[in-house]
């Protein structure tokens, strides 16, 4: 491997760069590993060839109807003449159908396959912000029913990536100690969207319930909040009413915020200046929005970990305030201002934001961490009204705060 060279300076045709630790893979090597990254072991996705020629006896396999393809009887149109969608996926695929159907022998034995190539060659990656502001939006209301404890979102995709990216809801509830795995997917076509989910019990790997809501982009409120309480009813549990709750943000913001949460989350320097450009359009479409706000305190408080620069925590306290001051239920902006506070050496208000973080968002991963390094900051600060799973959350994060 040449000394100094980018990744991108890599021809594709020789090496691949794994998704999960970006080690730069030669392709030969990849291929003899059956597609496991040989640094972390992240599983790449095989494609139906691929998966054929690991499972039948070398040479076995014998193709049927090798040139059938797709037709357009209906002359369907979205964005674009369904022919053309057809002709894309052929081009990118290498292959004139999504389903590769022969006989071949395993083991001797004769067998007839049909084997479908799971990648999703139709999906718009521009509407990738829906599934990810719908499963945060899914997700913040379930954690405010009591008695229900969840996983925050960026956790269970970094356990996800780390089993490979192709894990089942089964997997992904084992590695996080879940009882259920709530999981879902979207479809949108022009305005209209659909939304399906599907909640798993882990235990036995039973689908407890499913559901599919049909509406349009514009109603994506109101669909996540019935979700959401579908959900819960499952578990006889209710979602709480919130009698103050702020009306709902203008869909140019929601989707400017989605797109942000999306880049921030990958926690590198360059994306956050790319979130902070985004947050700042939401807010540019509705100035009370407040979790774009709550985004813009959380960048302020990340880019002061490179630049060091107290403007920057100026800056995160005061658009934390902001947020605070458009909903008071919402309990990033007590994280960053919590963390903002502690910065500037004022450890117990710090400590407080901390517990209020916690009070409002129990799945928030920064809140008891920060209130661990608020405790280990000061041996003064106390920590009354934080509950047991509160406290055990924090301490093992900062063992020193137990003295």
């Amino acid at each position: 491997m040449p000394f100094g060279r980018k990744p991108n300076e890599f021809p594709s045709h020789l090496w691949t760069q794994c998704p999960n630790c970006n080690e730069m893979l030669f392709n030969k090597q990849l291929a003899r590993n059956l597609n496991v990254c040989t640094k972390c072991e992240h599983h790449f996705r095989l494609g139906a060839r691929e998966r054929i020629e690991l499972l039948v006896d070398k040479g076995s396999f014998h193709e049927h109807d090798a040139t059938l393809t797709s037709g357009d009887p209906l002359g369907f149109t979205d964005s674009k003449p369904y022919p053309e969608r057809i002709a894309a996926a052929q081009v990118k695929s290498g292959e004139k159908d999504a389903v590769i159907t022969g006989e071949a022998t395993i083991g001797d034995n004769p067998v007839t396959l049909a084997v479908m190539d799971f990648e999703n060659l139709s999906r718009n990656p521009d509407d990738d912000w829906i599934g990810s502001g719908v499963a945060e939006g899914v997700a913040a209301e379930l954690a405010r029913v009591p008695g229900l404890s969840v996983v925050a979102r960026a956790k269970a995709v970094k356990v996800l990536k780390g089993l490979g990216g192709g894990a089942d809801a089964l997997e992904l509830g084992h590695a996080l100690g879940c009882r259920w795995v709530l999981s879902g997917s979207y479809q949108r076509m022009g305005p209209a969207l659909r939304m399906t989910s599907r909640l798993t019990e882990v235990s036995t790997g039973r689908a407890v319930a499913t559901e599919k809501l049909d509406g349009k982009l514009e109603e994506i409120f109101s669909m996540q909040d019935r979700l959401a309480s579908s959900t819960a009813a499952v578990l006889n549990l209710t979602v709480p009413e919130i009698t103050d709750a702020p009306a709902p943000p203008s869909l140019d913001a929601y989707e400017s915020h989605a797109r942000g949460r999306r880049l921030f989350h990958q926690l590198a320097k360059g994306t956050f200046e790319q979130a902070r450009e985004l947050f700042e359009q939401a807010i540019a479409s509705d100035p009370a929005h407040a979790p774009s706000l709550a985004g813009l305190s959380a960048i302020h408080a990340m880019r002061f970990t490179f630049t060091t620069d107290k403007a920057d925590l100026e800056a995160s306290a005061r658009y934390a305030e902001r947020s605070i001051a458009a909903d008071g239920n919402l309990g990033e902006p007590h994280v960053w201002l919590g963390y903002a506070l502690w910065r500037q050496w004022k450890v117990e208000d710090a400590f407080r934001e901390e517990r209020r973080a916690m009070e409002l968002d129990p799945a928030n991963p920064f809140a008891p961490y920060f209130a661990g390094w608020c405790r280990m900051s000061n041996s003064h600060v106390s920590a009354p009204g934080l509950t047991p799973s509160q406290r055990t959350t924090t301490l093992p994060l900062c063992p020193a705060a137990t003295t």
